[in-house]
């Protein structure tokens, strides 16, 4: 009795439904279609347990030191991150531009810029092993001059749809925020099952199951929301009453500190420095 050949990774992938998880969203009168990189990593890892990936540091040399970085610069200053996923005994490495949250290239890319980055570069290296390639069909075809639509297979970095009320994501976070009057308005980031939140007033709350679950999404969003509040703030009332509102953020026995403290010494940096800046 003959063997049954056993699929490829290919076969087996590019045969796999995504289209319940794919999205489309307007991006300034683009339609962009995508697949989040949780649910093509879900749908990876259900047939293939042991895939793995790597994402690439490059050595920078500055002042005589040499560090090492996520994300590699070009001559012109623009970014660009690397990542080789393995599955079985094949190989993918893609490299993908540092985009901003309208997918436009960017130098001097902050954190939150190079994680999404990494992101969508690890969903298009598994559009190369098969995996939601009809969602990429065809995006190298349209008229440069008149665009229908563009497609990526990871638009923003998201998560599964919990079916809450608050922000899945960072980036529709941001994108919010952005489009409100002033720019500052309430809102919640569910991370697990728990949400980050600041209030119009600028109370911020980070309950500790978030940052055990993802240490590093909760900085971004702390981050972003201390930004466009020291931005806001136009005197030294103003960031006396956001210290005062957020003391657990800022102090050094906080739960910010004692997941990393570095982070919080930056924080305090900023508001020392916007402080100066209004006095």
């Amino acid at each position: 009795m003959a063997t049954a050949k056993k699929k490829t990774v290919w076969e087996t992938l590019c045969n796999t439904d995504v289209s319940e998880h794919a999205e489309t969203k307007d991006r300034g009168g683009i339609q962009l279609t995508y697949l989040s990189w949780a649910w093509a990593w879900h749908y990876l890892k259900t047939k293939y347990p042991t895939a793995k990936f790597k994402k690439h540091t490059f050595e920078i040399s500055s002042d005589g030191a040499t560090y090492s970085l996520p994300y590699m610069i070009d001559k012109t200053g623009y970014s660009y991150v690397m990542v080789t996923v393995t599955v079985e005994d094949e190989e993918v490495t893609e490299v993908f531009p540092v985009l901003n949250y309208a997918n436009k290239p960017v130098q001097k890319p902050n954190s939150f810029d190079v994680n999404t980055a990494h992101q969508r570069c690890l969903t298009k290296c598994l559009g190369y092993l098969g995996l939601g390639i009809s969602i990429y069909a065809g995006e190298d075809l349209n008229d440069p001059e008149t665009p229908e639509e563009e497609v990526s297979l990871d638009d923003e970095e998201e998560s599964p749809p919990s079916g809450d009320d608050g922000f899945d994501d960072v980036s529709d976070f941001i994108e919010a925020t952005e489009e409100a009057f002033d720019g500052f308005q309430s809102a919640s980031l569910k991370i697990g099952d728990v949400k980050v939140e600041c209030s119009t007033d600028g109370n911020l709350t980070v309950p500790q199951p978030c940052i055990d679950f993802d240490p590093s999404l909760v900085e971004q969003w702390v981050e972003f929301w201390v930004d466009k509040f020291l931005v806001k703030s136009k005197t030294k009332a103003d960031l006396n009453d956001f210290y005062g509102k957020n003391k657990n953020i800022f102090s050094a026995k906080g739960l910010l500190a004692k997941s990393n403290p570095d982070f919080v010494k930056k924080l305090k940096d900023k508001l020392t420095t916007r402080v100066e800046e209004l006095s």
